[in-house]
Formats: structure tokens, C-alpha cells, sequence
């Protein structure tokens, strides 16, 4: 009887995940703070989630990134970055990397701060409330500060 009970909650117990599939386009309203720092107000997003991997179409720029252990080079996006996924809870995690190289470390012609310093990675999160998609993401620098970008809000394109 408990191993009824062990193996019923080991498939019944875990949550689906939200499906995250689609094409995502931004809320300006709920996004405005994102929008002011620079986010395109028309910004779009596609997103496709498989067992083996995440790929997000943003505006024309893809980034593909692999569950498990093997991040996926993305030179498309930037030289050098190395892309993850991983599922925490019923959100979608993306880290990406950005392998090492001194003579990247500095922008020096940069007037962004955030920009002047070496990035080793940036944790995006997406978490899914009904037909609204929420991105938060945070770079972690060399120095060991975090900078938080403001939250954006998508809606699923009709």
C-alpha cells in the first residue's frame, strides 16, 4: 500500500509546467518603467519551449538555450555567450554566460555603466499568470553587484 501511495504522488504530485509556447507581444501600460529604460514599446517575442531546449525569437534576434547540463553557444546574440534553462518551480530560467575573454572587460567608448564592466551572466526569469507572460532579469557583474532591470509584462498575441 505505501508504494501505491509513493508512486501515485510521483506522478500525480508534480505540477505541469505553463506553457509558455507562443507569441508574446509587450503591455505597454504594465511595462512602462521597462519601456522608458529603453525596451521598444512594440516589442515581441516568440518562445518556444521543447524537453531539450528554449529558443526565444526577440524582435529579430534568437537565443537558444539548453536544458541540462550543456549550455548553447549563441554567437548570433554575442560572441562567446553560452546559454542554460532550467525550470524552477513553474518558472522558466534562462542564464546567459558569456565565456571569458580579458580583452572584453571593458567597453571603454560606453556611456553605460553597467556596459563598462565585465558580465559574466544574466538570469532572466518567466513566470506565466494566465494570458500574461511577466520577465524579470538580473545581471551579475564582475564586482559583484546585481543590476535589476524593471519587469516587463507581455500578453499572448491573439
Amino acid at each position: 500500500m505505501r508504494l501505491i501511495l509513493i508512486v501515485a504522488f510521483a506522478l500525480f504530485g508534480q505540477q505541469a509546467k505553463p506553457d509558455y509556447n507562443g507569441t508574446w507581444v509587450v503591455n505597454s501600460d504594465k511595462s512602462a518603467k521597462a519601456i522608458r529604460d529603453g525596451l521598444p514599446a512594440t516589442d515581441r517575442m516568440t518562445i518556444t519551449v521543447t524537453e531539450k531546449d528554449v529558443t526565444i525569437v526577440n524582435q529579430e534576434t534568437g537565443l537558444v538555450c539548453g536544458f541540462g547540463k550543456v549550455p548553447i553557444e549563441n554567437d548570433q546574440v554575442m560572441p562567446g555567450a553560452l546559454c542554460s534553462a532550467k525550470w524552477d518551480g513553474d518558472q522558466l530560467v534562462t542564464t546567459m554566460t558569456r565565456k571569458s575573454d580579458p580583452n572584453r572587460s571593458k567597453a571603454p567608448n560606453s556611456s553605460n555603466p553597467t556596459l563598462k564592466e565585465y558580465t559574466p551572466f544574466t538570469e532572466t526569469r518567466l513566470s506565466r499568470a494566465g494570458t500574461e507572460l511577466k520577465v524579470t532579469s538580473t545581471i551579475y557583474l564582475a564586482s559583484g553587484n546585481e543590476v535589476k532591470r524593471a519587469p516587463v509584462v507581455y500578453d499572448k498575441a491573439r
